[in-house]
C-alpha cells in the first residue's frame, strides 16, 4: 500500500532519524489487532529527538463539549470514523528520511533500513496535519457537498465523526455526501452507527464491522452512546 518504502542507499542523509517502534496486541479490536507504536520522542546522541524540535502546529477543531451538545441536538444521530486516517496522508519526500525505522523479518536476518511515507501517529504534528488535510479537503471539494463539508468542519474531532439531521431525508443525503467526500480524498468511513435503521441498511460491509440493525451502544468521543434510547452514558470501573 505504499505506507513506506527500503532505503538502499548506503550513505546517511545530512538529517534523519531513526524511531524505536513495536507492536502492542489488541485483541478488542476487529479493525487492528496488531498497532505499532512508534516512539518519535525518544532521544538520539544529540539529546535532541524528533518530537522535540517539531511544531505541533496548534488546535483547529473544535471542543469535545461542543461537539457531543450538538450532536444530543439531531434527531437521527450517526457516528463513523475515518479508516486508518494517519496512513492515508502523504508525507513530503523530503521530509521522509526524518521517519525512517530499521526492521528484520526474523532472527536470521540481516536489518533493513524503511523510511515512512505516510503520516505517523506518535509524531508531535501528525493530530494537526490530520486536521490540516480535513479542512484542505473542504476547501477543495466541499462546494459540491455543502452538508458533509459542514459536519466535517463542525463535527469531527480528530477521526471521529458524530453529526446527524432533523429527519431521515437529509440525514440519508449526510450520509451519501460524506461518504463522496471523503472517497475523493482517498479515505474511508467505517463503523457506522446511528439510531436510524434505514441509516445502516446501506452501509457498505467491507471489513465485518458494520451493524445493520441498531447497536446497543457506540463509542462517543469518550463517552457512550446508546442509539436505542437515543442516550449518552459512561462506563465505570469499580476497582
Amino acid at each position: 500500500m505504499g505506507h513506506m518504502e527500503q532505503v538502499f542507499e548506503v550513505s546517511e542523509p545530512t538529517v534523519a532519524y531513526y524511531m524505536p517502534h513495536h507492536g502492542v496486541l489488541r485483541s478488542d479490536s476487529k479493525s487492528t489487532p496488531l498497532r505499532t507504536v512508534f516512539d518519535a520522542s525518544c532521544a538520539t546522541t544529540t539529546g535532541e529527538s524528533l518530537n522535540s524540535i517539531l511544531a505541533n502546529g496548534g488546535v483547529i477543531q473544535d471542543e469535545l463539549f461542543s461537539i457531543l451538545l450538538r450532536f444530543r441536538k439531531n434527531r437521527i444521530g450517526l457516528i463513523s470514523d475515518i479508516k486508518k486516517m494517519f496512513r492515508m496522508i502523504f508525507i513530503d519526500e523530503s521530509q521522509r528520511d526524518l521517519l525512517r525505522i530499521v526492521w528484520k523479518e526474523s532472527i536470521g536476518d540481516s536489518i533493513k533500513t524503511y523510511k515512512m511515507n505516510r503520516a505517523v501517529y506518535g509524531t508531535t504534528c501528525a493530530p494537526y496535519l490530520a486536521q490540516r488535510v480535513l479542512k484542505q479537503l473542504v476547501m477543495d471539494d466541499g462546494h459540491n457537498y455543502p452538508l458533509a463539508a459542514s459536519a466535517v468542519n463542525s463535527d469531527m474531532y480528530m477521526d471521529d465523526l458524530l453529526t446527524g439531521a432533523a429527519d431521515i431525508y437529509s440525514a440519508k443525503q449526510l450520509k451519501e455526501q460524506l461518504i463522496a467526500l471523503f472517497r475523493g480524498g482517498g479515505m474511508e468511513l467505517h463503523k457506522w452507527s446511528s439510531n436510524c435503521k434505514e441509516l445502516l441498511a446501506n452501509s457498505e460491509v467491507s471489513d465485518g464491522d458494520v451493524s445493520l440493525t441498531i447497536p446497543d451502544e457506540a463509542k462517543a468521543l469518550g463517552l457512550l452512546w446508546r442509539p436505542q434510547k437515543d442516550s449518552l452514558a459512561f462506563r465505570c470501573l469499580l476497582m
